[in-house]
């Protein structure tokens, strides 16, 4: 009986400490893209001195809208990672949900917009690949563990 409560607490704190790091890595997302966009518009009003090569074009015309939807994947994070820590099942479904979208916004990134950089020139290499793969493996994780039906037990 001991061992089964500990086990029903442990998943309990588990829930609520990826609710925390969802609102950690969510605040620290939207502050970084936020800094990030004031730099690059810096940049490019001064002229820095940036080669601009063929994708130069590219890569400022996909700059903000990237950002825009990293703010958007953050913000659901955000709030998501709020709810999750007092055991909402929407919050968990919703999180299930994002995670998938953003699960392929992390590939389509990576397949179809991070070759057009500066130092890539527009070539699909094993990097863009392996990074897809590493961001992916905690993602699916997390869905599938929210899928469970001991985690979903917890849900109010």
């Amino acid at each position: 009986m001991g061992r089964t409560k500990n086990m029903v607490e442990s998943k309990a704190k588990t829930i609520k400490i990826i609710g925390i790091v969802l609102i950690i890595i969510s605040t620290l997302e939207i502050l970084s893209t936020i800094s990030g966009l004031f730099m690059f518009d810096y940049l490019i009003e001064v002229e820095y001195n940036i080669e601009k090569s063929h994708f130069y074009d590219q890569t400022v015309e996909f700059v903000k809208p990237i950002a825009i939807i990293s703010i958007g994947f953050a913000l659901s994070f955000l709030v998501i990672g709020v709810f999750l820590i007092r055991y909402r099942n929407w919050a968990r479904v919703l999180l299930q949900v994002v995670a998938t979208l953003y699960l392929v916004s992390v590939w389509c990134q990576s397949i179809f917009i991070a070759p057009h950089n500066f130092f890539d020139n527009g070539k699909l290499g094993i990097d863009h690949i392996i990074g897809a793969l590493i961001w992916s493996v905690p993602i699916i994780l997390l869905i599938r563990y929210l899928k469970q039906e001991k985690v979903k037990n917890h849900f109010i």
